[in-house]
Parts: C-alpha cells; structure tokens; sequence
C-alpha cells in the first residue's frame, strides 16, 4: 500500500469523494461543472488544460513519486508534456478506460491531440492495463517491454451487496450502457444477447 497518493485533477465537483488520509487531493482552476466546461470557449479549454500541464510538472518535481498513474488519455497528454518540459524520472502507468477514436474528435481539439499522442507516449511507458482484453486490440504499438494488465471494470460486489437482491428480470429490463458507443465496445453483443431469437 502506497504511504501517499497524490491526486490530480479538474475542479469539476463540490464534494469530494471521502478519501482515506493518505490520499492528497490537487485541483486546478475555479470550480467549474463538466458541462458548463464543455460548453466553453476553446481558449478557455487551452487556458485550462495548460493548468492541468503545469501542475502536474510542478507536483512531480516537488512531490518526487514513484509512480505516474494516467486514467484516460487528457492526463496521458499533460504527462508527455510535462516530460518534455523537464520533471524527473518516474514509472509510468496508463490504465485506459475507454478508446477514444480520432474521426469522432473534433480537429485541434484537447481530445484529438491527446488521441494523437496516445501511441507515441506508449513507448515511454512501465505499465498498459485494460478494463476488457477485447479492447487489446485497438493498441497493436503497444511494445513487448511494456507489462500488460487487464484490470476488469466490475462493480464491486462488497459494495453492491449491501443493497442489492439478486432476483429474476420482470417483463421490462432496464440496461444502463456506459461509454463511448462504437464498434467494440459491446453494445452490439447486448442487443444480440436480449432480442429474442426469430
């Protein structure tokens, strides 16, 4: 168990979920809803990923962590810019938790440079884990020095099982798909799996 854990990111939320004590929260900019911030201008979206850029230089030149951990490719992109800037070295760990394809970005946005760069930082990297091995695919650069983890995205059932029932699905089921819907991702073996066979 790590003796600190540094989290960075957006200013996006009121509260903050009820880490333990060894867990540092560093947000950048003013509090700003998600949706109010994808609704702003694009350099207001510079102005603001630049934030994320430096703070997160400035955390690993101070805090000096073993680790680097990036949950989806925007911090990915602040990482490998705030390599070229000058930080130390560290270990650097990319857990991408949903594929994000460069057509369905929109051309010199935050998101279609950080789809742009994902492969080129895959060379610089310690650890790739994956919620689902089907997604291995997608990443065909991935180098053989690099360990590979398939970290399944399951709902804990410690957590669940304190409210939740098993019981069988009445006439009506009611699914919730989340993530980006595209070729892959699964939704297409859920509508196979429920539609009744003809």
């Amino acid at each position: 168990i790590a003796e600190k854990v540094i989290v960075l990111t957006r200013n996006q939320m009121e509260d903050d979920f009820p880490y333990p004590s060894n867990v540092i929260i560093f947000k950048t900019g003013n509090q700003v809803d998600v949706k109010i911030s994808e609704r702003k201008s694009i350099p207001w979206k510079l102005f603001s990923f630049m934030q994320f850029v430096w703070a997160t230089k400035n955390l690993i030149r101070q805090h000096k962590p073993a680790w680097v951990i990036n949950y989806d490719n925007i911090p990915l992109l602040a990482t490998h810019l705030a390599r070229k800037i000058g930080t130390r070295k560290f270990r650097w760990w990319y857990h991408n938790h949903d594929i994000s394809e460069l057509k369905k970005q929109s051309r010199f946005s935050i998101g279609w440079m950080a789809t742009r760069n994902e492969k080129k930082s895959f060379r610089h990297l310690d650890i790739f884990s994956l919620p689902a091995e089907e997604r291995k695919i997608h990443f065909p650069d991935l180098r053989h020095e690099c360990a590979y983890f398939f970290i399944p995205n399951y709902p804990s059932g410690l957590f669940f099982k304190q409210f939740y029932k098993p019981r069988k699905p009445e006439q009506e089921m009611k699914l919730i798909f989340q993530g980006s819907i595209s070729t892959g991702h699964g939704l297409e073996e859920i509508i196979k799996f429920i539609l009744p066979i003809s």
